[in-house]
């Protein structure tokens, strides 16, 4: 044998991959992450992106993780997703595709979450909530970590650790790592309040997104500022009532002749849908962004963040939104964009 050759060992390369990621987000905390920048409206905002508008941050922030409404891979929007870093505690609001991935290019650490939050069971809000856990823990997230939602949440959460039980015997066995066991679940089906703790209350509504429900609104009163989210809804008054005086109002958008060209688009590419069907059902489930407008003046909001933009095209420019929801809200108009700190 070669003296002079490295020796690897199946154990030691496990390290260095766990050790990587961390090693990748430090590096990017520390000189920013230029593949994060959106490429267009945001962009000038360069100020207020993640990672470097954390760095020595003051007070509570939201980061717009994901903000394209929809089960659409492939796009330059994930799918709807927030992380609130207060105090230096993290708290995961939604987990569509690539939140894991998107938190870890704040800079934000793992062992930093404290809690995540699901608004309603549709995969562009869930469908990342138990890789988030996993790749959580083996980043170093604590067992401690909460998870608030709708029913089945917790059968959710005991089926998802149950599938990768595998995978977490392999890490923990061969790292010397304490298993992730099932973590703490409250399921949430009416509204009021959800959980309280110093510095933090959290208070639940129920929203109209059927056929689901319960689908919930959250509003998280920290304290130095109030942040709302509204979840997927109809506009419903529930809505403006949880919002009343807040901070901030995160409302998911729709721009309604959009989303008509976007349908009829798809039926001519063959895809066997009515398009009377697709259009009431976005209808009955989702917010116009005028109507929108309507229900941030009403709650006297001092910011509206419209998101969970549908459709999200980039084609869509940030006037046009902003346009349309300024017809009632005379306050701060922000159209997210991924990474965006508010």
């Amino acid at each position: 044998m070669d003296s002079n050759r490295p020796s690897f060992t199946r154990r030691g390369l496990l390290a260095g991959l766990v050790a990587a990621p961390m090693l990748v987000t430090a590096s990017r905390t520390a000189v920013g992450d230029a593949a994060a920048e959106p490429t267009h409206a945001a962009a000038a905002e360069g100020s207020r992106l993640a990672p470097d508008a954390l760095k020595d941050a003051k007070g509570t922030k939201l980061v717009m993780l994901g903000t394209g409404g929809g089960p659409v891979p492939g796009r330059r929007r994930n799918m709807t997703s927030h992380v609130m870093l207060s105090g230096g505690a993290a708290y995961v609001l939604d987990c569509g595709l690539g939140v894991t991935n998107q938190f870890a290019r704040t800079g934000i650490p793992f062992n930093a979450v404290r809690s995540v939050f699901i608004t309603h069971h549709h995969p562009d809000h869930n469908v990342e909530y138990g890789p988030l856990l996993l790749i959580g823990w083996v980043q170093g997230m604590l067992p401690s970590v909460r998870a608030f939602g709708p029913p089945p949440l917790k059968q959710m959460t005991e089926d998802y650790l149950r599938s990768v039980k595998a995978t977490i015997d392999f890490w923990s066995e061969d790292l010397k790592m304490k298993a992730l066991g099932m973590i703490g679940v409250q399921e949430v089906s009416v509204a009021g309040p959800v959980t309280e703790s110093e510095g933090l209350k959290v208070t639940a509504a129920v929203v109209e997104h059927p056929p689901v429900h319960p689908a919930l609104g959250y509003r998280f009163d920290f304290a130095d500022r109030s942040i709302v989210f509204s979840g997927d809804t109809a506009p419903v008054e529930v809505l403006a009532r949880l919002a009343k005086g807040a901070d901030v109002l995160v409302h998911e958008a729709m721009y309604v002749p959009a989303v008509e060209a976007y349908v009829r688009g798809q039926i001519a590419r063959g895809r066997p849908v009515s398009f009377d069907a697709w259009m009431a059902h976005m209808k009955a489930d989702h917010s116009p962004v005028e109507d929108v407008g309507r229900i941030a003046q009403e709650a006297g909001v001092k910011t509206l963040v419209l998101s969970h933009l549908t459709p999200a095209i980039d084609t869509l420019l940030d006037d046009t939104w902003r346009a349309e929801a300024a017809k009632h809200f005379k306050g701060e108009i922000i159209v997210a964009q991924d990474m965006l700190v508010v």
